[in-house]
Parts: C-alpha cells; sequence; structure tokens
C-alpha cells in the first residue's frame, strides 16, 4: 500500500526503461504525496499508518529524503521499517530498468553503506541479513 500514489504517474514513466530524466523523477517523487491524498482522513487505524507510511516512506535518516525532508527520528517509525524493506525490494527485484539483484556473500557490507539502513530499524534489518549471507549458497534468503 505505500506506493498506491503510482496510480497517479503515467505509464510512460513507470515502465521507462532507462533513467528518468529530472522532470520524470520529480513526477515519480509525487508517488507519495498522491498515495498520502487516497489514504487520507480515514477512521481506520490502518488506514491512519498507511498514510503516514505513504507519505513517509522515501524520507532519508539525514534528511536528504522526500516530500518534507525529514530527518532521524522525525521521520515516524513506520515510515523508516517500510523504506527499509522497500530499499531491499529494490535492490533484489527486477524492474523495467534493470535485472533482480541477488544478495551474495559480501552484500551485508554493501547492504550496509546505503544510507537507508543506518536507523535503529536499518541496524536490525543489517544484522539479520549479515547472519543468513553465511548460508551455503551464498543467497539471502530473507525475502
Amino acid at each position: 500500500m505505500h506506493d498506491v500514489g503510482k496510480i497517479g504517474i503515467s505509464d510512460e514513466i513507470m515502465l521507462k526503461p532507462g533513467k528518468l530524466s529530472d522532470d520524470e523523477y520529480f513526477e515519480m517523487q509525487r508517488h507519495v504525496e498522491i498515495g498520502a491524498e487516497i489514504l487520507e482522513g480515514h477512521d481506520s487505524e490502518v488506514l491512519r499508518i498507511a498514510y503516514e507510511i505513504a507519505l513517509t516512506h522515501h524520507e532519508k535518516y539525514n534528511g536528504k529524503g522526500y516530500p518534507k525532508g525529514l530527518m532521524g527520528e522525525d521521520i515516524p517509525i513506520s515510515g523508516r521499517i517500510v523504506a527499509i524493506a522497500d530499499v531491499f525490494d529494490a535492490l533484489t527485484s527486477e524492474r523495467p530498468y534493470k535485472k533482480p539483484g541477488v544478495l551474495k556473500s559480501g552484500a551485508p557490507y554493501r547492504v550496509r553503506e546505503r544510507r537507508a539502513f543506518r536507523s535503529l530499524p536499518g541496524g536490525v534489518f543489517y544484522r539479520n541479513i549479515a547472519a543468513d549471507s553465511g548460508n551455503q549458497s551464498g543467497v539471502c534468503r530473507c525475502r
């Protein structure tokens, strides 16, 4: 539900096989506010949290995220947790512009370097990937 706002983004942008232009990237960033508009104003606790997540899952711990540039603990924990899952999904899933990745030996270090994983929830996630990366196949079974 965190990316529900992507229904308001054109297929031309969503399915583009190459890098987005600056204008296209700006348009793609609008999905968080579109999603928040879709989810806001409901009495359901689940939908209130979904609204919060839709609006904050692209904020970054260092304050360089969007849409508001929230920083650190100002980002709701729900948004920080979903941001971690979203980055992991982006790293390991096929997209129109890239093949899916697999986490192999050494991957926990590369994942740890991603800014999204530097918060408290990110540290917990990283430790679980690091523990799992020692398996025989070398592929993380976290998914």
